[in-house]
């Protein structure tokens, strides 16, 4: 198994959803040192989701990398999306955990297996980590607290955990 690279808003919401262990689903969990950065000064924090990230990271259970991101790679995105990705060119087989559309665009242009925060509550309810009644309800919270999802999407998830829990699903 990889490692997962997480980045700034996709920590954010894990943390405030009280789920960062989901990430731990795809592989050690990587954060570039740019992003714990942007996330501890960051607009969008509170006090409680921070400290249980920084609780995360005395334990080990969130590796912080420190590595100098060029300048002239990939310059539209912010050094936090840049970071993740010039993270994940210097590991095996990595899973980005990146929120917006820009930078999901060019990890995928670039090879790398991208989630989103909601798929990430999928993944979890597939592999039993969550159950879908527990997602339903992890995905309301994150529209309320202000993630952007597509209503098409939203209901489409939607309509996935409403299958995932269906007995029919199950072999039933």
């Amino acid at each position: 198994m990889g490692a997962t690279v997480i980045d700034t808003s996709a920590l954010i919401f894990l943390g405030r959803l009280r789920r960062l262990e989901l990430a731990q689903l795809l592989g050690n969990v990587v954060i570039p040192a740019p992003v714990l950065a942007e996330f501890t000064r960051g607009r969008n924090k509170d006090p409680d989701t921070v400290g249980r990230v920084e609780n995360w990271v005395r334990e080990g259970r969130l590796e912080v990398r420190h590595l100098g991101v060029p300048v002239g790679f990939h310059p539209a995105l912010g050094l936090g999306k840049r970071a993740v990705l010039w993270t994940a060119s210097e590991l095996k087989d990595p899973v980005l955990l990146i929120d917006e559309a820009p930078a999901r665009r060019v990890a995928k242009h670039l090879g790398f297996r991208v989630l989103s925060t909601p798929y990430l509550l999928l993944e979890g309810t597939r592999v039993g980590a969550l159950t879908t009644a527990q997602a339903q309800e992890d995905l309301d919270r994150l529209v309320a607290q202000g993630y952007f999802l597509d209503p098409r999407l939203f209901s489409d998830l939607k309509e996935t955990l409403r299958r995932l829990a269906s007995p029919r699903s199950k072999g039933g």
